[in-house]
């Protein structure tokens, strides 16, 4: 029952807050419309006529008034979508409204239906005490039995009571939620109509922009005129030189006939020119007029159809208040209606207090009676319940403790995995260092065989050397007696064979040089692979033995008590 007030106090305090909120918006909505009635009362004063002002100034106010109805129209179209969306906020606020009135109904039945079930109680009460005063004699387990069915009633009225209370709370909660949406829709109005505050700044930017530009079309068109009148000058100057040379050219009989020729055929030409551009400034002046007659017709077309906009604005803004009003009397009329349900619910709570009383007593007045008998065997039920009820606690503990283990687990599975990856990639760096070690490998067997056949080829050199000093030698004993030239050539020879065998001798030191540079090299790169590998074998080993963990606690079966709870 406490709770149940504290609900009712907090949706009156939701309640007010709406209202508080609705009473901002309708201020908001009077604002709005008394900047509308400035605005329209700004463009009249623009339309009013002053004949004392020139024709001239009269169309830049004309022109500049029409581009403020302009921008005046955009936003009373923008107003009225903004009052639009208001109208339909509200709109869903009275429906979610309606649908809380409903579900307040619907505590009240069930808090009627918990009457009923107080009254059946009592009467079952009332038939269990006679009943119990028939079998005192006769039967204990009969009475035994009937207190159990008392006492699961109550426990079920009790679970009862508790769900009533559940959904008053999800109520109550659902209206703060509606208050916290109806917060933020007063946010976004508020900076709507900074919007529109700027918006309004930047159109009278505009506006003056504007006035400037035509100011300097005007006097551009005017500085056209006057180089049109020079041309038109020049021309009627020319026009005076060419009769002059006419005049002189008649001294002359035949030059003056063929200058005449010329003469007469120039100033055709100059007479020609002369007709085509006062036709085209004729045009440009009756073009002129034509356009300021239109102008005159559009204005007085926009104004009629400005006046129409405007009057029918005004209808929409009469229904828009009527609706208002309506609005307001239904919200009144739902709030009378909540509080008279606030007060049958205050009498309400007072007789189920007075019930509650009433039962109580008679339920005192019978465990005096019968209690004596069976206290003990309710006070050892009572103790099983508190320690199952421990045990339900403690269980559900350990439940929550297992669910966050489970994430735990889950989280360090989701690292482990990327982990996994992570090795999956440095494996295969490794294999590709593998295969950078085979290479190397058949890069040094390659190097190996070029030493072998260098040593091969040194030794044949060797030998064909010494076989052919051998044979140098033997032709020298034979050739010694009278073959001078023979030993100073094969001389030659010898040393041309020692150079070449001292150059390849250099260039087999070099040859191992490098090879043993190279050796060294690959020495080093594998001793590096071979490190590295040996610290990846190591986290591989690391990540399977936690691997390893992981799948084995995860492979351990919970006691049949809390699986049987999780179902």
């Amino acid at each position: 029952m406490e709770d149940l007030s504290r609900l009712l106090l907090e949706e009156r305090s939701h309640s007010e807050q709406f209202k508080a909120n609705f009473m901002k918006l309708k201020i908001e909505y009077d604002k709005i419309v008394a900047e509308n009635q400035r605005l329209n009362d700004d463009i009249l004063k623009f339309k009013e006529y002053k004949p004392e002002e020139p024709n001239e100034v009269i169309k830049r106010k004309l022109k500049n008034a029409e581009k403020q109805l302009q921008g005046k129209d955009c936003l009373i179209l923008s107003l009225q979508e903004e009052l639009r969306t208001i109208n339909e906020s509200l709109k869903e606020k009275l429906c979610h409204d309606k649908h809380y009135a409903s579900r307040i109904t619907s505590t009240e039945n069930a808090l009627e239906q918990t009457k009923v079930l107080l009254s059946n109680l009592q009467l079952e009460t009332s038939v269990l005490v006679k009943n119990i005063e028939k079998t005192k004699k006769t039967d204990e387990q009969d009475h035994q039995r009937d207190l159990m069915m008392l006492a699961d009633r109550c426990a079920q009225s009790d679970h009862e009571r508790r769900v009533i209370a559940r959904q008053v709370i999800k109520a109550t909660s659902k209206a703060r939620k509606t208050t916290d949406l109806l917060k933020q829709e007063n946010s976004l109005l508020s900076f709507t109509i900074t919007k529109l505050k700027e918006t309004l700044d930047k159109i009278c930017w505009d506006k003056s922009e504007l006035s400037s530009q035509l100011d300097t079309l005007k006097v551009q068109h005017g500085q056209d005129r006057g180089e049109l009148i020079m041309q038109i000058r020049n021309l009627e100057c020319e026009h005076t030189k060419l009769q002059a040379k006419c005049d002189a050219a008649e001294k002359s009989m035949q030059e003056a006939l063929r200058e005449k020729g010329k003469a007469v055929l120039a100033f055709q030409a100059a007479e020609n020119n002369e007709i085509k551009l006062r036709n085209s400034v004729f045009a440009l002046e009756i073009k002129f007029e034509k356009t300021c007659d239109k102008f005159k017709r559009d204005m007085e077309y926009k104004d009629q159809i400005n006046n129409l906009e405007v009057q029918e604005f005004k209808k929409h803004i009469h229904a828009l208040k009527v609706e208002l009003e309506e609005e307001r009397s239904k919200i009144q009329h739902h709030s009378d209606k909540l509080r008279v349900h606030e007060k049958e619910l205050t009498v309400a709570k007072e007789e189920l207090r007075k019930k509650e009383i009433e039962v109580n007593t008679q339920v005192q007045d019978i465990k005096i009676a019968t209690e004596n008998k069976y206290r003990a065997i309710l006070e050892e039920k009572f103790q099983n319940e508190m320690e199952t009820s421990s045990k339900y606690a403690e269980i559900q503990s350990q439940l929550i403790l297992e669910r966050n283990l489970k994430t735990s687990q889950e989280s360090e599975l989701n690292r482990l995995t990327s982990n996994n990856q992570t090795l999956s990639e440095r494996i295969r760096s490794l294999d590709e260092l593998e295969m950078d070690q085979k290479r190397l490998k058949n890069a040094i067997e390659f190097l190996e065989q070029e030493k072998t056949e260098l040593s091969e080829q040194l030794d044949r050199n060797k030998r064909s050397s010494a076989e052919q000093y051998e044979t140098l030698l033997k032709e020298l004993e034979i050739s010694r007696s009278g073959q001078a030239i023979a030993n100073e050539t094969m001389l030659q020879t010898v040393s041309d064979l020692r150079e070449q065998v001292t150059q390849l001798q250099s260039q087999l030191a070099v040859s191992e040089q490098s090879a043993e540079s190279q050796v060294k090299r690959l020495e080093t790169s594998l001793t590096i692979s071979q490190k590295k590998s040996q610290q990846y074998a190591k986290l591989i080993w690391k990540l399977r033995q936690r691997l390893a963990l992981t799948s084995h606690s995860k492979q351990i079966v919970p006691p049949t008590s809390f699986t049987d709870l999780e179902q």
